[in-house]
């Protein structure tokens, strides 16, 4: 006759899956403060990797200013925006990278849709790409990867 398995023994010793039971109960007790401290640390990480985000967008926001002033100070020597390229966004503010790429990139700003009156600036921030658009002598933000300056409208920054 099969003996079942008990917690004790004939002699009251505690049985192997009395022991196994010990220890799945108290390695979860331990396990629990450990899954919570997880969720506190994945938390505090995401509300880390968001500051950045924001980090970034301000810097953008900056350059894109930048080469707004640069556009202006160009519009207002020469009476047009015709000319106005990478080059001389370069000239005006040396520090900063321009290209005249189709495709927002993070540290770089594009210069696009160059008019008699209109240009628009694109750089990729942290949480997207953003532009800024000189139309007419108004100014518009935007947060679309914008090929044109009436493309660069919306909600702002």
């Amino acid at each position: 006759m099969q003996r079942p398995i008990l917690l004790r023994g004939e002699r009251g010793e505690l049985s192997v899956v009395g022991w196994a039971v010990i220890l799945v109960v108290v390695g979860s007790l331990v396990a629990i403060p450990y899954v919570f401290m997880a969720r506190k640390e994945a938390d505090t990480a995401r509300t880390g990797i968001d500051a950045i985000g924001q980090a970034n967008d301000a810097a953008a926001q900056l350059q894109l200013k930048n080469a707004l002033v640069g556009a202006q100070t160009w519009y207002a020597e020469q009476g047009t925006l015709e000319g106005f390229s990478a080059a001389q966004a370069t000239a005006f503010d040396p520090q900063t990278p321009y290209d005249e790429n189709g495709a927002a990139t993070t540290g770089r700003v594009s210069v696009r849709g160059v008019g008699a009156d209109t240009v628009v600036f694109v750089t990729k921030g942290g949480a997207g790409p953003l532009c800024a658009a000189l139309n007419a002598g108004s100014v518009t933000y935007g947060s679309v990867d914008a090929a044109s300056a009436l493309q660069c409208s919306g909600t702002g920054w």
